[in-house]
């Protein structure tokens, strides 16, 4: 799944883009669509997702104190559906924080790409990565590079 933030009016060509450099199946999401092993699925613009049992679902657009956080929406119910069996990963920004959060206490494991490889002082001294991730790669460490 890639769960992007996007204004609610913005047309995302996102998904023909991945479509185009992976052998897998890329879908932008619809209500009710059944996840399959190795497809690619990308959700919509102004919409909420969630999953149940296998299960991809779209609601209203959320917000919390005015912010529309779609990645922590998402991670939550991906906690609570998969718990030990959930993985999270987060690629940039920080709306995830709380969602990755959520696959930890369940028992998840939880990735973040950085820019450069975090002191263990500062990883011991940051809350949110201690509270949110198991561990931390570089761009060139992505898995699949």
């Amino acid at each position: 799944m890639l769960v992007q933030h996007l204004d609610p009016k913005h047309h995302s060509i996102l998904t023909e883009m991945l479509d185009r450099k992976t052998a897998m199946s890329v879908t932008e999401v619809s209500e009710g669509l059944t996840v399959k092993c190795n497809h690619f699925y990308v959700s919509p613009p102004n919409a909420s997702m969630s999953i149940s049992e296998d299960t991809l679902h779209l609601g209203p657009r959320e917000e919390s104190r005015g912010l529309h956080m779609p990645v922590v929406n998402f991670m939550r119910s991906l906690a609570e559906q998969k718990g030990n069996r959930a993985i999270g990963v987060i690629m940039s920004g920080s709306d995830g924080t709380l969602g990755m959060a959520e696959i930890q206490a369940h028992g998840g494991v939880t990735l973040r790409k950085t820019k450069r490889r975090p002191s263990i002082t500062a990883c011991r001294e940051a809350w949110w990565w201690r509270a949110a991730w198991t561990t931390c790669f570089l761009p060139k460490e992505s898995p699949g590079r």
